[in-house]
């Protein structure tokens, strides 16, 4: 999962979700952003975008599949991590929010 963790950061910054949403709140955002992007609705996409509206929406659905495919083994990760943020002595919340991103951040740059 290490290897992977900027994938699933992408893939959540897609559907514009955190890593601890339940997984039907993440098929919930997956219609609304298909139905709102959808290439149907608007077929030369909009003017100040750079993606079409069907390369919009087939990354919409490769990050919910990934997403989907994944979600245990990305639950239990970053459940890990928050294990290690909340144990540590951090008393306040932006103490430990900066931790938790440290911890990210280090995955990331591995």
């Amino acid at each position: 999962m290490e290897q992977d963790i900027d994938e699933v950061l992408r893939c959540y910054r897609v559907l514009g979700l955190s890593v601890y949403s339940p997984i039907d709140t993440i098929e919930q955002r997956r219609r609304e952003l298909v139905q709102r992007f959808h290439p149907d609705k608007h077929p030369f996409g909009w003017e100040l975008d750079t993606l079409s509206p069907t390369e919009r929406t087939q990354h919409i659905e490769e990050a919910y599949r990934f997403i989907q495919e994944h979600h245990d083994a990305i639950k239990t990760y970053f459940g890990i991590l928050e294990e290690q943020v909340l144990t540590t002595k951090a008393h306040t919340v932006g103490a430990r929010s900066h931790l938790m991103y440290s911890v990210v951040a280090q995955y990331i740059e591995a």
